[in-house]
């Protein structure tokens, strides 16, 4: 379990208000949230839901990764960007495809 603060934006999903806590489940089988084997460790995010068994994982609301370091998350957010040329002309090859 995880606190937002601030809250995330949650109208779409019932919350008006937003949502302060969600529940992380790891993606992958035999995983564990709580030793990190590796990083990015790649997660379920979920909403916390009681009426649920604790060995079941609730509805997935949208995946994410968790890294060691702020600073490691946000060079990984520089890397994903795509280059300008690659958003103004997504059709032509790059170098190393010609």
């Amino acid at each position: 379990m995880v606190s937002c603060d601030p809250p995330v934006n949650g109208q779409e999903l019932g919350h008006p208000l937003g949502i302060s806590e969600l529940l992380l489940w790891s993606r992958f089988d035999g995983e564990d949230l709580g030793t990190f084997p590796a990083f990015p460790h790649f997660v379920q995010i979920c909403l916390p839901d009681a009426d649920l068994p604790a060995h079941d994982m609730p509805a997935s609301v949208a995946w994410g990764e968790i890294y060691k370091t702020e600073a490691d998350a946000r060079m990984h957010e520089l890397a994903a960007r795509p280059s300008e040329r690659a958003r103004t002309n997504p059709d032509r090859p790059r170098k190393s495809e010609r």
